[in-house]
């Protein structure tokens, strides 16, 4: 098995997947949503939160930009944390609930 920092992306007019940017970092088992990226109208992006990497759970997060479709380091998150879910709130933030927590290792 091999992790991966692949991204795919639907492109619903063709009906095809093409290949997205590549994250910063391999990982699983992530949570990841929508997130409004500035006060300006409609500047969204997507949150990639932790996940696993070979065994060590991660908390680190990245910030995929939708107009430059580049993925830059967020703020990590406070605990290394899989799988889990991810709401966005009215406001244009997250709400992360659930997922597994613990000492960064599965």
């Amino acid at each position: 098995m091999v992790i991966s920092a692949n991204t795919y992306i639907i492109n619903f007019v063709h009906k095809q997947w093409i290949v997205g940017p590549a994250m910063n970092f391999s990982r699983m088992s992530l949570g990841c949503g929508r997130i409004l990226e500035s006060t300006k109208a409609n500047s969204y992006g997507i949150i990639t939160i932790g996940g696993t990497n070979k065994g060590l759970m991660l908390h680190s997060v990245e910030l995929l930009n939708l107009e430059s479709f580049t993925f830059s380091t967020f703020s990590s998150f406070p605990v290394t944390i899989y799988q889990p879910s991810v709401l966005e709130d009215p406001f244009g933030g997250l709400i992360i609930l659930g997922g597994i927590t613990g000492n960064g290792k599965i």
